[in-house]
């Protein structure tokens, strides 16, 4: 499959997206919708960190929920019934530099990755319930649960860990 790479001021980036071809329509709630104010959108956030190795498979695994194309999805997505998913990934460069940072294809040098997944409250739990994942205890008004996978390149992990570490400052 072929991402797209974005020229940004401060490096590249790479996105996709997907919406569930019938459900997104049904179940959230357009901002613009004269409904908006009068259904509850409360959302829950849960974020997790993703730190590996390079070319461990983080933004292969982040890119997963957007990647309808792969014959895999239905399977995937029959699993965790996602309304919809957004990946971002991100190469910080210098200003001077102008060749794009690739490694394994068809990703850029990752430093920081994102995924985002939305999912109804009841579709979530479910999720839980069939892994034997305790329930979360979530609050009435909650309609959706957004999980946030941040992912940090293993390139970009190590400068952090070696700029962050006294003996290396000069």
């Amino acid at each position: 499959e072929h991402l797209p790479i974005e020229k940004k001021p401060f490096g590249y980036v790479q996105t996709s997206c997907y919406f569930h071809p019938e459900r997104y329509h049904e179940e959230v709630v357009d901002l613009d919708s004269p409904f908006a104010t009068e259904v509850s959108s409360g959302t829950e956030q849960i974020t997790f960190l993703l730190l590996g190795d390079q070319n461990a498979g983080k933004s292969t695994f982040l890119h997963s929920f957007t990647y309808y194309q792969d014959p895999f999805f239905l399977h995937l997505s029959s699993l965790l019934p996602v309304l919809s998913s957004r990946f971002t990934n991100v190469r910080f460069l210098d200003s001077g530099s102008e060749s794009v940072p690739r490694d394994q294809l068809p990703f850029i040098d990752t430093d920081v990755g994102r995924a985002t997944l939305l999912l109804t409250r009841d579709d979530f739990q479910f999720f839980l319930q069939e892994n034997d994942i305790s329930p979360l205890e979530l609050s009435d008004d909650i309609c959706y649960v957004l999980l946030q996978f941040i992912e940090i390149g293993g390139d970009h992990l190590d400068t952090l860990i070696y700029l962050s570490d006294p003996s290396t400052s000069e």
